[in-house]
């Protein structure tokens, strides 16, 4: 108990840091790599500073919700708290999933890889009629900045937005994360944003929200 106790305080604090400074500047710059662009341009094969450029303006300044964008940030910059990421400077958290057990909790683990939220992945691709993949999540769909990349791009960052705030709620209120609470917490936020994006008249990206609400 006084594991979780700490383990809840560590991630209170984690979910109270800031990164408006940070974000602040980044926003007013053209563009500013993310540090995290050496593990990226390895892992994803991206390295001409034009698809950098791309992916700021797509995952970052064009993103009207400031909450929506700063997470952008924020994963592009390896900012994002996971039990890898804390139990470094805490040793009372372990680096292991709770729920995968032997797996070690990284970025991609945390929002992508467990199995707490494997199927909620699953029917959002199935919304899509292609898979989706983890490259997809962190740097999006980068090559054009049309209207159907701006759909896709709002509809995985805010999946994966939710995912990653639900999993922070659990350890917050020291709630054990199962897949049926994960999926709950993600569907009734997207139905609480599917209204506000009637107001804003963003038919499509409302239309394609409502379908993976019907699916989940």
């Amino acid at each position: 108990r006084k594991e979780s106790s700490a383990a809840s305080d560590v991630y209170k604090r984690q979910m109270q840091y800031s990164t408006k400074i940070f974000y602040s500047e980044l926003v007013k710059a053209k563009f500013q790599p993310p540090i995290s662009i050496v593990k990226w341009n390895t892992e994803f094969d991206i390295s001409e500073k034009k698809n950098w450029e791309s992916i700021f303006f797509n995952k970052i300044k064009d993103v009207k919700d400031t909450f929506l964008a700063e997470f952008n940030y924020k994963l592009l910059n390896n900012l994002l708290s996971n039990n890898l990421l804390i139990s470094k400077w805490n040793t009372n958290i372990t680096n292991k999933c709770k729920s995968c057990i032997s797996q070690i909790e990284n970025t991609k683990h945390l929002i992508f890889e467990c199995i707490n939220v494997q199927n909620i992945w699953k029917v959002a691709s199935s919304c899509l009629n292609f898979d989706i993949l983890w490259k997809h999540i962190v740097v999006g769909f980068h090559l054009d900045r049309s209207e159907t990349t701006k759909l896709y791009n709002s509809f995985v960052s805010y999946i994966a937005y939710r995912i990653y705030k639900s999993k922070m709620y659990c350890r917050i209120e020291q709630i054990d994360e199962t897949c049926t609470f994960i999926k709950d917490h993600v569907k009734k936020s997207i139905k609480s944003h599917c209204p506000v994006l009637s107001i804003l008249s963003k038919t499509k990206e409302k239309k394609l929200f409502e379908t993976f609400i019907s699916k989940l």
